[in-house]
């Protein structure tokens, strides 16, 4: 059960968040948080931006309060068939794979952006599903 908790870790964020190109959009999360069995999880989501196109990456931290142990942080990266403001107005769905920089697994990461500003974020694994539910917003820097 916790080991799943630990695969949302793969949803979004390194110890280094990345920094936003000039000029460039990103979506800000709000942290989220879910809960598997009596444990709380709580998922911080580092600015999600478009990367080479069609690749939107981002970085993330997951807080296991009752198991600190298996806290983690990682790396996402989300395929975006078209751009972030379009995503977010027509409330569009991006797919992708989120990576733990502490032990390499990896993991599907569904976004489901609604257009009231917030978002859901399901991570899934082999042993089960984790969905978080957040506001967003888009920022241009």
């Amino acid at each position: 059960m916790i080991a799943a908790v630990l695969l949302v870790c793969l949803v979004c964020v390194t110890a280094a968040p990345l920094a936003p190109a000039s000029g460039g959009t990103v979506v800000e999360l709000a942290p989220a948080k879910t809960r598997v069995g009596i444990a709380r999880v709580n998922l911080h989501v580092q600015d999600l931006r478009m990367e080479s196109g069609d690749t939107i990456v981002g970085t993330y931290e997951i807080k296991i309060p009752m198991a600190p142990w298996r806290n983690d942080r990682g790396a996402i990266s989300l395929h975006a068939p078209e751009s972030l403001d379009r995503l977010t107005a027509d409330g569009g769905t991006l797919s992708g794979s989120g990576l733990s920089e502490l032990d390499g697994r990896i993991h599907e990461i569904v976004c489901q952006f609604e257009t009231d500003g917030f978002v859901a974020i399901h991570v899934i694994s082999p042993d089960r599903e984790l969905e978080f539910r957040t506001r967003y917003e888009l920022v241009t820097h």
